[in-house]
């Protein structure tokens, strides 16, 4: 659609910033939010194929990419890969966001949503102590020690010394197996 049209050069009710101002942020795809957040795109291709090409495996993978990936691999440099790592950074933040006040845990699945967003891009095994009081509010959480990619070290004496008068529940990330 855009070919190696520079995003000055096409009618303004095609360029993505001004169909967010006009139509708003649910009208635009992945790839053109992407292109407002990066600004410009390279010698070779503009802002919207760069987008592309960034989404050319999914979403979710490009939001599990490290700096160094995001350079290598996809041809890119530190501003517009560290631009991409914060937007994704703050979708996660922002999905494991809780107010003030300390949440009620009733089931596994009250532990699942608070961390959730929070735990799904690790990628080593982590466990993640959560201590509730009487009342099943969550008074502390810990992440426990990080050893390597197959394995986690949990000192359960030491997590549970600290908050003896609690209720004691954990939570894991698994990732996924890689070659």
């Amino acid at each position: 659609m855009y070919g190696c049209l520079r995003i000055k050069d096409m009618p303004p009710e095609e360029r993505p910033r001004e169909r967010l101002i006009m139509q708003g942020a649910k009208a635009l795809s992945d790839s053109e939010l992407l292109a407002i957040i990066l600004g410009n795109g390279t010698h070779n291709e503009n802002v919207i194929e760069l987008s592309r090409r960034l989404f050319s495996e999914s979403i979710k993978s490009l939001s599990r990419k490290r700096i160094s990936t995001l350079k290598s691999n996809l041809g890119i440099g530190n501003a517009k890969a560290c631009k991409i790592i914060a937007c994704f950074e703050l979708g996660r933040r922002l999905a494991s966001f809780r107010d003030s006040r300390r949440p009620y845990i009733s089931c596994a699945a009250d532990i699942a949503k608070i961390f959730m967003a929070e735990m799904s891009s690790l990628s080593k095994e982590h466990f993640k102590a959560v201590f509730l009081d009487s009342r099943k509010k969550m008074i502390w959480n810990q992440l426990t020690e990080k050893v390597s990619k197959d394995m986690s070290r949990v000192f359960w004496r030491s997590v549970l010394l600290k908050k003896k008068k609690s209720t004691f529940t954990w939570t894991n990330r698994i990732p996924p197996f890689r070659k």
